[in-house]
C-alpha cells in the first residue's frame, strides 16, 4: 500500500490513523506535522500532533527506515499526501487520503 514515489501514492483510509494533541511523547508512537498548502503554494504548518498508525499499515514500513516521521500535506486537488519520512529523503514512502477522509481523521481528533 505505501509507494515510494509520490504521483503514484495510493489511497488509504483515515481509519489507519489516529492523531491526537496530547504534548507527552509515548513510546510506539510517530511525530506528525499537519500542514496545509495555501494560494501561494508553499507549505503552511497548522498543527503538531502525535500519531499512531494502525499496524496493518505500520507493518509496511521497513525496519531500517525506522525511525520515520509524518507529513500530512494538503494538494491542490484537495487530497491530502501523508509522507513517513526518514533521514534519506529518497527512502521515503507515500500514501493519499481524500480530503473526506482527513476531515474524518480531524474530526475524530478532536473529540
Amino acid at each position: 500500500m505505501l509507494g515510494s514515489s509520490v504521483h503514484y501514492a495510493q489511497f488509504v483510509p483515515a481509519s489507519l490513523f489516529q492523531l491526537s494533541y496530547l504534548r507527552e511523547r509515548r513510546f510506539g508512537d510517530y511525530h506528525a506535522t499537519i500542514e496545509r498548502r495555501p494560494a501561494e503554494g508553499e507549505p503552511r504548518r497548522l498543527k503538531v500532533c502525535w500519531c499512531r498508525v494502525a499496524p496493518g499499515l505500520l507493518s509496511e514500513v521497513p525496519d531500517h527506515l525506522r525511525p520515520f516521521h509524518l507529513d500530512f500535506i494538503e494538494q491542490k486537488s484537495g487530497d491530502w499526501l501523508v509522507a513517513f519520512k526518514t533521514e534519506n529523503i529518497l527512502a521515503s514512502l507515500y500514501v493519499k487520503m481524500t480530503g473526506t477522509e482527513m476531515a474524518s481523521l480531524l474530526e475524530r481528533a478532536a473529540q
